[in-house]
């Protein structure tokens, strides 16, 4: 299948079908992507392809085959490999991407929180891409529901030119993750790709570099995780200015929340003591009612007994005195009836 003629730097995002528990590894990319990926060089190895995807690669290897098994190196001045791995366990590929593969690209779940996307990111041959918006991958050529996460689009080269490239052709699609650049530092560079270039200054005398490194990786991990650029400045200046933030925050902001967290409990208390009650006023109702039929049934037992009285007394009389008994108790009974 050819993909589809679409602009470069154009990502669609549809509403595809849903995806069934046992395809949760297989997402191929959108030919929108594929695009972009071409703009960089020609696709000659797919490690990890699909029967259902539209990579076009001259090298496919499919399951049951193991693309982990082959050699990524050596496919010419222009080759390309284009990887998009199974996102149970993307990390051995990223691994032998950026440790065997000349030039290549990574489509990979945005997963800022795990080690190998760390690692991804400070290796000096990566520059990447954090996509806006979710992806509409496909599944045997037709879109596929279920993507709940969003995507990274990583370049793997030495070449500056294809860094260079590769900037030009993304940085409207999302938020860049800078390379670090080659050789030490006494203070690396920040992640996140600002304007101007971020600097980062030493640290202060007697802190251990690799306290500022840490530092560094946490307020760029912050940052990500609050799908914000990171401002200018050292990771000591931006760390203040979080704190700052934060104390902010808990000045202005805190005491509501709190204030409001008091009155929601309130009010949760106050609602299950009422049902409380009213669940004590039906049993209260039902045991009235209950006794109400106990009573009943003791008056009709005793007037029972009394009309089995009179019977008995009306057998032992004679004609004359039984009618005129009959007529008192008639009048007895119709007393005590109303």
């Amino acid at each position: 299948m050819s993909p589809v003629a679409t602009p470069p730097g154009t990502v669609r995002i549809a509403k595809p079908r849903a995806a069934s528990r046992e395809d949760r590894d297989r997402w191929c990319a959108p030919p929108e992507v594929l695009v972009l990926v071409r703009e960089v060089g020609p696709i000659v190895l797919d490690p990890c392809g699909d029967p259902g995807d539209v990579v076009e690669a001259a090298v496919s290897v499919h399951p049951p085959d193991d693309g982990l098994a082959i050699s990524w190196a050596g496919l010419g001045d222009d080759g390309l490999v284009y990887c998009n791995p199974p996102y149970s366990d993307p990390a051995p590929w990223t691994a032998k991407m950026t440790a065997e593969a000349d030039r290549g690209v990574l489509l990979l779940p945005s997963t800022p929180d795990v080690a190998w996307f760390h690692r991804l990111c400070r290796c000096p041959r990566v520059t990447a891409l954090l996509l806006e918006g979710r992806l509409a991958f496909l599944r045997e050529g037709a879109p596929v529901r279920g993507n709940r996460q969003g995507s990274v689009l990583a370049l793997v080269s030495d070449r500056e030119e294809d860094h260079a490239r590769f900037i030009v052709l993304v940085e409207d699609l999302g938020m860049l993750v800078r390379r670090r650049t080659a050789g030490p530092t006494p203070c690396p560079a920040p992640l996140v790709t600002v304007s101007p270039p971020v600097t980062c200054d030493a640290p202060p005398s007697g802190v251990d570099p690799a306290v500022v490194r840490r530092l560094d990786a946490l307020v760029t991990e912050i940052y990500v995780r609050r799908e914000r650029v990171r401002p200018a400045g050292s990771a000591w200046e931006v760390a203040l200015g979080l704190l700052e933030d934060l104390q902010e925050w808990e000045r202005d902001e805190l005491p509501t929340l709190v204030e409001r967290h008091e009155h929601e409990r309130a009010i949760a208390e106050e609602r299950a003591e009422i049902v409380h009650l009213d669940a004590q006023l039906n049993a209260r109702a039902e045991i009235a009612h209950l006794d109400a039929q106990l009573n009943a049934r003791a008056k009709i037992a005793h007037l029972d007994a009394q009309l089995n009285a009179v019977l008995t007394r009306l057998r032992g009389l004679d004609g004359e005195s039984a009618i005129r008994y009959r007529e008192v108790v008639e009048e007895l009974l119709a007393g005590a009836i109303s």
